[in-house]
């Protein structure tokens, strides 16, 4: 399987992958061999694409550095052409989000 892999920054597709992963629950078979008089018993689980592609997903989140290098370049090029531009207020509440948080 091979599927493209996006930021993890778009918040609208990891909702839509939720909902899907919601939707689609893994399929559980089981199954026991009474005939032949033992006991052994086998299990096959077979997830759905949508799950797999959930669980690559999060091995790639955790391998992540957490940071959203494209935002990073996009903001540097603002910033060096001139035009990044934050309001006051936008300024005031992130630097009181900031001094709540570390209290």
């Amino acid at each position: 399987m091979t599927s493209p892999l996006t930021p993890l920054g778009s918040s609208a597709q990891s909702l839509a992958l939720a909902d899907e992963v919601k939707s689609q629950p893994a399929v559980t078979t089981i199954s026991s061999e009474s005939a032949t008089g033992t006991s052994a018993t086998s299990e096959d689980v077979t997830l759905s694409e949508t799950v797999a592609r959930a669980s690559n997903l999060t091995d790639v989140a955790q391998d992540s550095d957490g940071i959203d290098h494209a935002l990073v370049a996009q903001i540097r090029n603002s910033i060096q052409s001139g035009n990044y531009n934050v309001s006051p207020e936008d300024l005031a509440q992130a630097i009181a989000t900031v001094l709540k948080d570390s209290a």
